[in-house]
């Protein structure tokens, strides 16, 4: 700090919800990235929102034109029960992208 300065530097907490991952998610089937991205910048560091960034940036990786780094985000995120449905769909189509169609039916 300066001297001569009494003021203590305020942290801001940032608590992300499922409706900012939602609309994260909802932003990039428009073609629109910043929302994923801020998520994925805001949400680094929590464990518990990994499975939801992991999709996130799979998603990214696949807009990107880079389906293996989207195959291994979206491999993270299909052991989180609540995810697994989305994570699988988006596996299979980062797996269609890099040419593995018998792989990828078999996600879908």
């Amino acid at each position: 700090l300066f001297q001569g300065t009494t003021a203590k530097p305020s942290v801001e907490l940032v608590r992300l919800t499922k409706d900012d991952w939602l609309t994260a998610m909802n932003a990039l089937d428009q073609a629109q990235t910043q929302p994923a991205l801020e998520y994925i910048a805001l949400s680094q560091g929590d464990p518990t929102l990994a499975s939801r960034r992991a999709l996130l940036e799979g998603r990214l990786m696949l807009i990107m034109g880079k389906p293996r780094a989207a195959e291994q985000a979206f491999s993270e995120a299909k052991d989180d029960v609540e995810l697994r449905p989305q994570a699988l769909h988006w596996l299979g189509a980062a797996l269609y992208a890099i040419g593995n169609t018998q792989l990828a039916a078999n996600y879908w």
